[in-house]
Order: structure tokens, then sequence, then C-alpha cells
């Protein structure tokens, strides 16, 4: 759907989450870490736009783990969102 440079992500996942993560449909990675409560799942993507909106709406049951440079544009987006609704 979006383009871009190949970019290898790691998120931390909220444990509820697992099925729909893990649902081959939308995104194919792999498992690296799990226990009772959270779940990190990698995954490489073309660009990081389409992903971000993704993830995004996971709210904060999902952590931008890796990389950094992405992490941050989560960050700055999350910013945005407090102005847009005054928090």
């Amino acid at each position: 759907m979006y383009g871009g440079d190949e970019t290898r992500v790691k998120v931390k996942f909220d444990k509820r989450c697992y099925k729909v993560v893990n649902e081959k449909s939308l995104i194919e990675g792999s498992l690296i870490d799990e226990n009772e409560d959270y779940f990190v799942y990698e995954f490489v993507c073309n660009g990081t736009y389409g992903i971000k909106l993704w993830i995004m709406g996971f709210g904060a049951d999902a952590e931008v783990i890796e990389p950094v440079e992405f992490r941050e544009e989560i960050i700055d987006s999350i910013r945005k969102m407090n102005k847009v609704y005054s928090i």
C-alpha cells in the first residue's frame, strides 16, 4: 500500500493483542519474546507510514522498540495528537 525503504521493526504488544498481530493476512513476522503480560514481534516492512497507522491503532497496547528513529516518529505523532485534542 505504501512504499519506502525496507525497515526492520520491533514492537512490544500487550498479550491481549496476540491473535490480531499473528494473523498472517496482516503482517508476517517473528515472535521474539513473550511472557504472560506482553510479547515482542519483529517484522520487516517497506516504509513505515502504513505500519505506523496500523501500530497506532493499538493505542497504548503497542510500543515501538526499534528502530529508535521510528519510535521517535511515533512519539512525535502522539505529541501532535495531544495538541489536536487539547490534552
